[in-house]
């Protein structure tokens, strides 16, 4: 089912936000002299499906869980994998969830989603917010444990940049992981090389 969007706008800037697919980022573009220049790759709108879209939240971990199995502090946590394809359990329920809006103003918003203990056996609530201020985006995406017993967890973002003859992306890493033919992290190295 398609998403009812959110448009923010800043300047030049404008970003899409669909809530109810996953708390997706949809469109984040550069307008000047009536031209449009995606800053994430261009997704459809409205949005249908997550994986299409410019960025999404990842919560509450990143990556995959070898196996869909994991012990944390004495308990045995299964997971069943939830991406066709993909034997291990991926990114967490956020991306696959609907989120609310819990604000929103011309250059702001605020989204929220909660989870109640099932497979997951934890319950939490995570929160992105989202701002644009002159040139800038800012994203801000915070979990909190609502459970009784502490919560293994880890948060981050997955965007799909808008790749030209032109793009560059820069980061200051100093490792990396390599990877095995299921995309788990089998060994972190030095990042030199093609990482440089």
């Amino acid at each position: 089912m398609p998403s009812a969007m959110i448009t923010l706008s800043s300047g030049s800037l404008e970003l899409e936000l669909s809530p109810s697919i996953g708390g997706a980022i949809s469109n984040f573009s550069w307008i000047a002299d009536r031209q449009c220049t995606p800053i994430l790759r261009s997704s459809n709108t409205p949005l249908e499906n997550v994986l299409d879209a410019a960025n999404f939240p990842l919560v509450p971990f990143a990556n995959r869980i070898r196996g869909g199995c994991f012990t944390f502090r004495g308990r045995r946590v299964a997971l069943s994998p939830n991406m066709a394809g993909d034997p291990s359990p991926l990114h967490g329920q956020g991306w696959t969830s609907p989120w609310s809006v819990e604000s929103q103003s011309e250059a702001e918003a605020v989204l929220a989603f909660e989870h109640e203990p099932g497979e997951w056996p934890w319950a939490y609530e995570a929160k992105q917010r989202f701002m644009l201020a002159g040139d800038s985006l800012q994203l801000h995406l915070i979990c909190r444990n609502t459970s009784r017993d502490p919560m293994p967890c880890g948060l981050g973002y997955h965007p799909y940049f808008h790749c030209s003859p032109r793009t560059r992306i820069q980061a200051d890493v100093e490792n990396v992981w390599t990877v095995d033919e299921h995309v788990l992290p089998v060994a972190r190295m030095p990042a030199v090389g093609r990482y440089a």
